[in-house]
């Protein structure tokens, strides 16, 4: 019995698999690449919290100092009062005075539960 000839696979077919391949390879690289990338970055925000840690322990041992200071010359510490504050609306617009409403505007405070950032200063603490 004479050997049968093998077919060869269509033109198509033979592209379609070689550039799933090269997708596959692309894929692969990528994942290596962004696996790189998101170490560096975890190695990177790790000392930018070792850093602000230090730092913010920094200020706690000034401020004891401080306090400490003004106790043993008699005087008195004032404490830092807050630079900012969260404003958040917890009522509707039902039995709102006028007053009050505008306030609530001009803070853009239009829904319930919207929240905004506000810069403390005098008005603002009265």
């Amino acid at each position: 019995m004479p050997a049968k000839k093998a077919v060869p696979a269509p033109e198509s077919a033979v592209k379609r698999a070689a550039h799933k391949q090269q997708q596959t390879d692309n894929f692969r690289k990528a994942i290596a690449a962004n696996k790189a990338e998101k170490k560096k970055l975890k190695a990177t925000a790790y000392l930018r919290g070792l850093r602000y840690s230090r730092e913010y322990r920094a200020k706690e041992a000034k401020l004891v100092t401080l306090r400490r200071q003004a106790k043993t010359h008699g005087n008195y510490f004032a404490e830092e009062k807050p630079k900012v504050a969260v404003v958040m609306r917890i009522r509707g617009i039902a039995k709102v005075a006028p007053k009050q409403r505008k306030v609530l505007q001009l803070l853009r405070l239009r829904q319930i539960f919207n929240c905004v950032l506000v810069k403390m200063n005098k008005p603002m603490e009265n």
